[in-house]
């Protein structure tokens, strides 16, 4: 088995990994989404579908102006595992799909640089600044967004008081040390630069992520300049999205079964469920990937994210905690364990078919089809997703 890094896959590839390799010459980019928060569930989504777009144009199967890469942003102190485990695998890393029929390994090429704030904060920003930058991207879970009850920005939290007393004017911070700081810094050193706006995309895990965002993020810029504020509210797009694929945390077993199998050593691999359902609101302010080119069944541009949402979260989220509360009674510890279970599995059908009665029609989607598959999905002995 090799490390793996750039030097290695022509290596790797030679000794017969199974493992779908990027093809040489296929990790350039003329366009650049940085994203904050580099972990296992945006890994095995957006940099894995763009990683796909790369590939397909690369291979002359999609014809798009711009070729998108992503620039990796560690942003808090625990990001430095991350950032070291990437930087000596040239951004690269192994996405294994496991289901109960098939499983496949890919090794993906999309992040071509990471840089982690901390440990320069004027070579990040200057980076982050450049203009082929035209998308931030985050997940940075919900505690990253300092939301009061009411939804507002929490000013009172100590790092976001630090982030507001230490603003700098045009050249807002040196050291930021929030997502909406550090975005804020981008946008006002880009329009102070006559570079123009970009678009923020959250894809973070809760209903309405960019309309939670876009209000945070404009608290934040009211607080610190109003000017700013009043640019980003007119010029700033926000869209909202939805991500569905179950991503566990990585485990040793998972580093071994790509030694072993793909002979790959890999430090920080992802696994993930085979099925992907990824919505975007279609609202972008300085052009965007055409990720739905790349994967039309798993991908989807639409002017409303929320019917999606509503789906997702009655039908997988609602089911997922009435399976838990129900099998961990009966002493289950895995969802998968769970459905094996006849009466469990009686249980949560006949929930599924009293849930689905409060939504509406979905575009795209055949709502018995998404519960035979939740079904399907739950039941995969691969993912070992625990109950609680």
């Amino acid at each position: 088995a090799l490390p793996l890094c750039a030097a290695n896959l022509a290596a790797i590839g030679a000794a017969g990994s199974a493992a779908s390799l990027p093809a040489q010459g296929s990790r350039e980019a003329t366009a650049h989404i940085a994203h904050i928060g580099v972990g296992g569930f945006h890994r095995s989504h957006l940099a894995y579908v763009t990683d796909v777009l790369l590939t397909k144009q690369h291979a002359g199967e999609v014809k798009a102006a711009e070729r998108w890469g992503i620039i990796g942003v560690g942003l808090m102190p625990w990001d430095k595992k991350m950032a070291e485990v990437l930087t000596k695998q040239d951004g690269l890393y192994s996405l294994l799909l496991r289901g109960n029929a098939a499983a496949s390994a890919r090794v993906i090429g999309s992040i071509l640089e990471f840089v982690f704030v901390p440990a320069d904060p004027e070579a990040a920003l200057a980076r982050l600044c450049s203009a082929s930058v035209r998308i931030v991207s985050l997940t940075v879970t919900e505690k990253g967004y300092y939301r009061c009850t009411d939804g507002s920005l929490d000013r009172t939290a100590p790092l976001v008081k630090q982030d507001i007393d230490e603003w700098g004017g045009a050249r807002g911070l040196a050291q930021p040390r929030t997502a909406f700081g550090l975005i804020c810094t981008i946008l006002q050193r880009r329009r102070s630069a006559g570079l123009g706006p970009l678009t923020v995309l959250s894809c973070d895990n809760m209903p309405m992520n960019g309309s939670v965002c876009r209000a945070v993020t404009l608290d934040f810029a009211s607080a610190v300049d109003p000017d700013l504020a009043a640019w980003m509210e007119r010029d700033v797009a926000f869209p909202n999205s939805m991500v569905d694929r179950i991503t566990p945390a990585t485990e040793n077993e998972h580093r071994e079964l790509l030694r072993s199998e793909y002979g790959i050593v890999d430090e920080w691999p992802v696994i993930a469920e085979p099925f992907l359902q990824w919505v975007i609101e279609d609202s972008f302010s300085a052009g965007r990937p055409s990720w739905e080119l790349a994967m039309p069944n798993d991908v989807m541009l639409t002017a409303d994210v929320e019917p999606y949402e509503l789906m997702k979260l009655r039908l997988l989220n609602s089911s997922h905690s009435a399976l838990s509360y129900a099998a961990m009674l009966c002493d289950h510890v895995f969802v998968d364990d769970a459905l094996a279970d006849p009466d469990v599995f009686a249980f949560l059908r006949a929930y599924m078919l009293e849930v689905v009665k409060t939504l509406g029609s979905v575009h795209g989607v055949d709502l018995a089809e998404y519960q035979r598959s939740l079904l399907e999905r739950f039941s995969n002995a691969y993912i070992k997703d625990k109950l609680a």
